[in-house]
């Protein structure tokens, strides 16, 4: 899937938006918002996102078997749990506004992932955080309660990617540049 929007799922087995029992399910440059449980939840095979937000649900991932959930330059905002359980990856993402945890198991893996819940709201640190380029810090997002993940230029997460991994072009298809910004986007000329 690619440049897709999906909302308002909901259902009575506790499953996510996106369902997955077998194969490999890309989701690329879209949007998962408002499902009532998870974003995600693969039973078996392979979840791989690239410039993708999961947002404004009750989890972002839930993983319980197969190979492997993958995050590349994503954003996980307003969610209960930004995810649930082991054998998820997490690189260049941004978690952002997770009300009663950043991630439920220690056995998943962040790199050069952002983490931040504003003063008052949620955890105020995240284990993952001075080790493998993760940070703490506000992502200075553009308008995130409307769905502008877009980063001012003076965000921490500008610069602070690792290339090796990053998606060649951003959400909108720009060129991300050396040193790729953390998130969906490479930041906006002219954005404080």
């Amino acid at each position: 899937m690619n440049h897709c929007r999906i909302r308002h799922c909901n259902n009575n087995s506790d499953q996510g938006a996106i369902q997955g029992s077998g194969g490999t399910v890309t989701f690329d440059n879209g949007v998962i918002e408002s499902s009532v449980y998870e974003c995600v939840r693969m039973n078996s095979g392979r979840f791989e996102a690239h410039n993708s937000v999961f947002r404004d649900s009750s989890m972002g991932f839930g993983y319980y078997g197969g190979s492997g959930t993958y995050a590349y330059n994503c954003v996980i905002a307003d969610c209960s749990s930004g995810c649930r359980a082991s054998n998820k990856h997490f690189y260049n993402t941004v978690f952002y506004r997770c009300k009663d945890a950043f991630l439920e198991s220690t056995a998943s893996s962040c790199d050069h992932c952002v983490f931040y819940n504003p003063p008052g709201y949620g955890p105020q640190t995240a284990t993952q955080v001075g080790s493998n380029g993760n940070i703490w810090g506000d992502p200075k997002f553009v308008d995130p309660d409307n769905g502008d993940f877009r980063i001012a230029a003076d965000s921490p997460c500008v610069d602070a990617g690792d290339a090796a991994v990053a998606p060649e072009l951003d959400y909108w298809g720009q060129p991300r540049k050396g040193a790729p910004d953390i998130g969906i986007y490479e930041v906006t000329e002219g954005l404080q």
